[in-house]
């Protein structure tokens, strides 16, 4: 063999050697690489299919970077990337002619709700769900993460945060489950103004109002809560929407300059049916201040839920949190109790709050919630115990409330006993109906007095209903004075009155009378007449007409300015032997023709029967004492509240 072919032979070795040694340096590379990645990461990366490329792109671009809290930060989302998704609304551009319609509409107007509606109907609400980790583009998490970064070394206030707190309330790319949008770049682009306008440029609660007075102004909240989870850049140029949308929204233009923040939420109130988030912000002290979110902000000294008029109590409060720890997805607890990960922050706030105690049937071995009454008839789980023995405790639980023990069987809550009332005192009353002692009840509504009405009704508190034969009202006969908030059709019946031919109604002297209905009645027969009003805006036409006040819809009303009068002139006198009112309201009371139902709480409902209303109040006999009532209008409407029967009168919880 020549020496030329031998040293032929001899390279192809040396060169087949080395690729198979580079070959097993690069596949222990990646091995290496793999391993080094965190447990919860490499979960994420096994779980996200063709789409695994994309989010190893984000850690070796960091490794290669150098970058070592980037890619920590490119961990952390990753990692926490399991429950995390997208609700992508397929069918949204047959709704695009609601949204145009829905940015010209003004607060409270209904007919975006009607309109919802019509096009529910017809073309129906096709969603499904996209898996982050199926889906997301490296490009997005990356430039997430260096802007993130960006505006924590350099807004002023970034320096009051550390690693941990900037990547659970600055670094997420989301905020609840809406579309996936890179909203970062362009908020810092469309809103630096912010900057630019701070008196003081390190006053981070200055930054927070500016960006919430923003959203204030341009994003009206809007009762339809069906409507599908809509991205913050979506909901930035569509300037109505739900609660959801405005949170979404407005925490994202929060996080884009470097303020960190979250969504708080309690599963249930104390004293109202239902529960709700609201927006905290975490000063420079790393206090929680929260705020409603949109609405305008008051700093309060303590740190009170900010829902808005009157005081509202929670059962509990629970912070969202983008990190989960490992079991969470495994315990019975999700889907029951918890939707995503959360935990407990109760203690942070100004709130009444004490240990709430159950003994235990004997073998309860399951995990024991604590529950309360929700909406209509559901029962609300508000907080469980992985321990159970012959008894229970739940600590820094909301007071004035009531509550009962239940386990999970069978996809529902089982109640474990009648339900107690827990306050202050060391009286803890059981509401166990008492089958063999029975009560006639007299209801006007199936709902709790609601905080507007209460807003309204006190400026209707001193108005009166006169009579007179002369429309000067010279020395007027009092048919009625209103001495309380009327709640209710009330109904004012009168004997012995001499004919008349006018009456009035004569608005008090501390505010707006909003009234939806006033009848007047001769025997049987309901009186008409003649409109007029000392109101000169009304009969300028600049607002809305006096005939709601007599329409027979108890759904409008009109608003009697203080100290003016709405006067009817009968079309001859006629002795009057009733008055009927109400105030402008929620349609909850009790409405002419409905089918009603009422129920009452023995480890369940039961069924007192069903009525059909002839009247603006129902009359139930054998009705069991010290028992949870709760009324349903299987006719219309969807509010409902629990409440007990004293004294002849209907008490809400």
């Amino acid at each position: 063999m020549s020496i030329l072919v031998r040293n032929r032979h001899i390279n192809k070795r040396r060169k087949d050697f080395l690729t198979e040694i580079f070959g097993l340096i690069l596949f222990s590379f990646l091995i290496v690489s793999c391993t080094l990645n965190p447990k919860k990461v490499r979960q994420t990366l096994d779980e996200a299919g063709n789409n695994r490329q994309e989010l190893e792109k984000v850690i070796e671009h960091y490794r290669i970077s150098g970058e070592k809290e980037k890619l920590k930060a490119a961990w952390f989302l990753i990692g926490n990337m399991a429950n995390k998704y997208s609700t992508v609304w397929v069918n949204r551009k047959q709704y695009d002619n609601l949204y145009r319609f829905i940015d010209s509409t003004k607060a409270g107007d209904k007919s975006a709700v009607e309109r919802w509606d019509s096009l529910k109907k017809v073309y129906g609400v096709t969603t499904y769900i996209k898996p982050d980790a199926a889906t997301i583009k490296a490009s997005l998490l990356i430039e997430n993460i260096d802007l993130a970064f960006y505006v924590w070394h350099n807004m002023p206030w970034g320096k009051y945060y550390n690693f941990d707190q900037f990547c659970e309330y600055i670094l997420p790319y989301r905020v609840s489950n809406e579309p996936l949008e890179n909203w970062r770049p362009f908020f810092y682009k469309e809103m630096k103004w912010v900057l630019d306008s701070l008196k003081n440029k390190n006053d981070l609660r200055e930054a927070c109002k500016y960006i919430n007075d923003w959203v204030n102004r341009h994003h009206r909240i809007l009762a339809l809560v069906e409507v599908p989870k809509m991205g913050a850049l979506d909901a930035f140029y569509h300037p109505a929407g739900t609660c959801n949308h405005r949170f979404v929204l407005l925490i994202s233009m929060l996080r884009t300059f470097g303020i960190p923040c979250v969504l708080d939420y309690t599963p249930q109130f104390t004293n109202y049916p239902g529960g709700h988030s609201w927006v905290v912000l975490f000063d420079t002290t790393g206090n929680p201040v929260s705020f409603s979110g949109g609405d305008t902000i008051k700093y309060p000294k303590t740190n009170k839920m900010p829902m808005g008029v009157g005081d509202w109590g929670a059962t509990k409060v629970y912070r969202n949190t983008f990190a989960y720890d490992t079991d969470f997805f495994e315990a019975e607890t999700y889907g029951t109790l918890f939707g995503s990960p959360c935990y407990d922050v109760s203690g942070q706030y100004d709130m009444k709050t004490g240990m709430v105690r159950f003994d235990l049937p004997e073998n309860t071995n399951k995990h024991v919630y604590l529950c309360t009454f929700g909406k209509r008839r559901n029962i609300i789980p508000v907080a469980y115990s992985k321990n159970s023995s012959k008894h229970v405790s739940f600590s820094k639980v909301g007071l004035n409330s009531l509550y009962m023990p239940a386990i999970f069987a069978e996809g529902q809550f089982v109640p474990l006993q009648n339900p107690t009332y827990f306050d202050t005192t060391a009286n803890k009353p059981v509401y166990t109906p008492i089958m063999d002692k029975r009560q006639k009840v007299f209801l006007t509504r199936k709902y709790t007095e609601t905080r507007p009405m209460k807003i309204w009704g006190k400026y209707i508190i001193g108005a009166r209903i006169e009579a007179s034969n002369n429309d000067l009202f010279q020395n007027p006969v009092l048919l009625h004075k209103i001495d309380s908030i009327p709640n209710h059709f009330v109904d004012v019946q009168l004997t012995n009155q001499p004919k008349f031919k006018f009456v009035r109604y004569l608005a008090s002297d501390t505010g707006p009378n909003h009234i939806s209905e006033l009848e007047f009645y001769s025997g049987s027969e309901k009186l008409k007449g003649k409109l007029s009003t000392s109101q000169s805006e009304v009969n300028n036409g600049k607002i809305k007409s006096i005939q709601a006040m007599f329409d027979g819809d108890m759904s409008t009303f009109h608003e009697v300015s203080k100290k003016t009068w709405v006067m009817i002139e009968f079309y001859k006198p006629y002795q009057i032997t009733k008055v009927k009112y109400v105030q402008r309201n929620d349609m909850n009371f009790i409405e002419i023709g409905h089918q009603y139902e009422l129920l009452f709480f023995d480890k369940g409902w039961q069924s007192l029967g069903l009525k059909t209303a002839t009247d603006s109040h129902l009359e139930y006999n054998n009705v069991p004492k010290n028992a949870v009532l709760l009324l349903c209008d299987l006719t219309s409407g969807k509010e409902e509240r629990i409440f007990k029967y004293e004294n002849g009168k209907q008490v809400w919880w």
